[in-house]
């Protein structure tokens, strides 16, 4: 649970760099204008000096800029591996031997509920009914392909009847 919660606050304070760099890149633009539009001025142009200072701060003001955008591009790469971080933990979940809501519960505290962990979710139901009539029918000495046994599907039905519980309390949030 530790680590969940340090991957949390880890990808908060990513977002939140991404979006002091966003905002910073904004204000910098402005400053680079007002800098390129004050160097190309009457006072610029007779005072030598001034233009220097002014040709410096532009600089100096460029790199920052450089810089920023490379560390904005690093922040959304981080936050693009999101959808890698979904496929250990089904892979997590999947190597373990875990109850469907066990993993399903897991999958939403980890990631949030999110378009792309709602269709984990259903995935993780999917595989569940598909590997439970397979189990169903070799115990029953039946081919895989043959139809489950009553006790199978009254289970599917369960089964199914709570994830549309658990899909209207989700639409109701």
């Amino acid at each position: 649970m530790r680590e969940l919660l340090g991957l949390d606050r880890a990808l908060q304070r990513t977002r939140g760099t991404l979006v002091d760099n966003i905002a910073r890149l904004s204000q910098l633009d402005n400053d680079i204008a007002l800098a390129e539009e004050e160097l190309g001025g009457e006072e610029a142009a007779n005072d030598p000096e001034k233009k220097r200072r002014i040709q410096e701060q532009l600089d100096r003001l460029r790199d920052e800029w450089a810089s920023r955008l490379e560390a904005a591009a690093a922040n959304r790469d981080t936050l693009r591996s999101q959808f890698s971080r979904i496929r250990e933990i089904v892979e997590r979940a999947l190597d373990e031997d875990t109850t469907l809501v066990e993993r399903i519960r897991t999958l939403f505290c980890e990631q949030g509920v999110t378009i792309a962990s709602i269709l984990t979710a259903l995935g993780f139901v999917v595989s569940t009914i598909v590997l439970a009539i397979q189990n169903a029918a070799e115990a029953a000495g039946e081919a895989p392909a043959a139809t489950p046994s009553s006790g199978g599907t009254d289970w599917v039905k369960k089964q199914l009847k709570t994830l549309a519980g658990w899909l209207k309390a989700l639409a109701g949030k």
